[in-house]
C-alpha cells in the first residue's frame, strides 16, 4: 500500500516566456533556467530558485519543491513503482481504457521482471525515481526505443506520478531528467509516445518543448481495446 503524501510547502508554478514580456530582460535575463532548477532539485536543495517583483508587479517562477530528491531507482523501490503505476493509470486512463482492465490491474504482477531490471549489469531500460520526504512518489523509464527508430534516440518509455502529487512540478522534473541523460550520452533525440487526448500528459511534454512528428498508432495489444497514440519528440 503507498504511504505518504504530497504536501508542497510551495506551489510550484513556471508561467511561460510571455508573461514576463514588457519586463526590461535585464532584470531576468540571469534568473535560473528550467534545467537549472530541475539540478537543484535533484540535489535537493530546498530554495526558492527565483522570485521577482518589479514595479509593484509580482512574477510568479518555477520554485522548487521542498525535500524533494531525484535518484536512480533501487530494488527497494519496485514496490513502489508498480504501486504508482497501477494508481496513475486508474486515475488518468478511465476514459482511454476499459473500466475491467483497469480494475484488473496487479501491482504485483511485474515485480520480479522490474526487480531484475533495475539490479541489472546492463539493465533494458533506465528507472529514476522522485522521492517527497523519503517516499517514492513518482518514476520515470527511458531507454533504447521500443521500436524502429533513427540512430541517436532515446525513448521515455514511461512516466508515472501518485496522483494525489499531480500537478506539483514533478513530472516536469523528470523530463529534465531524461533530457539531461540523452545529453550525457550525446544522444540527439527524445522521443514518446502519448494517448492521444490525453490533456495533462500533453500539456506537460508540450510544455517541455516537445513537438509532434506526424506520426501515430493505434495498438490493442494490451488492453483488448484500441488505444490511439502519438509521438512526440524533442532535441535536448
Amino acid at each position: 500500500m503507498l504511504t505518504g503524501s504530497c504536501r508542497p510547502a510551495y506551489h510550484a508554478h513556471h508561467p511561460p516566456q510571455p508573461i514576463l514580456s514588457g519586463i526590461p530582460a535585464r532584470y531576468w535575463a540571469d534568473l535560473p533556467t528550467n534545467e537549472e532548477c530541475s539540478n537543484r532539485a535533484a540535489a535537493q536543495v530546498l530554495v526558492t530558485c527565483s522570485a521577482l517583483s518589479i514595479g509593484g508587479v509580482a512574477t510568479a517562477l518555477w520554485v522548487v519543491r521542498a525535500q524533494m530528491k531525484v535518484r536512480a531507482a533501487r530494488v527497494a523501490d519496485a514496490d513502489a513503482v508498480d504501486q504508482i503505476r497501477v494508481a496513475a493509470w486508474r486515475a488518468a486512463y478511465r476514459k482511454f481504457m476499459p473500466s475491467e482492465f483497469l480494475a484488473s490491474l496487479d501491482p504485483g504482477q511485474n515485480l520480479e521482471g522490474l526487480r531484475a531490471a533495475i539490479s541489472a549489469t546492463e539493465p533494458p531500460f533506465q528507472t529514476q525515481v522522485a522521492e517527497d520526504r523519503g517516499t517514492v512518489v513518482a518514476y520515470v523509464m527511458f531507454g533504447a526505443p521500443r521500436y524502429k527508430a533513427r540512430p541517436g534516440t532515446l525513448e521515455l518509455w514511461a512516466l508515472n506520478i501518485k496522483p494525489d502529487c499531480w500537478r506539483q512540478g514533478i513530472g516536469r522534473v523528470l523530463v529534465q531528467e531524461v533530457l539531461a541523460a540523452a545529453r550525457s550520452a550525446a544522444l540527439t533525440r527524445v522521443e514518446l509516445w502519448c494517448i492521444s487526448g490525453n490533456v495533462p500528459a500533453v500539456s506537460l511534454y508540450e510544455s517541455a518543448g516537445f513537438v509532434l512528428t506526424g506520426e501515430s498508432r493505434t495498438t490493442s495489444g494490451l488492453t483488448g481495446y484500441p488505444l490511439h497514440e502519438v509521438a512526440y519528440e524533442i532535441t535536448p
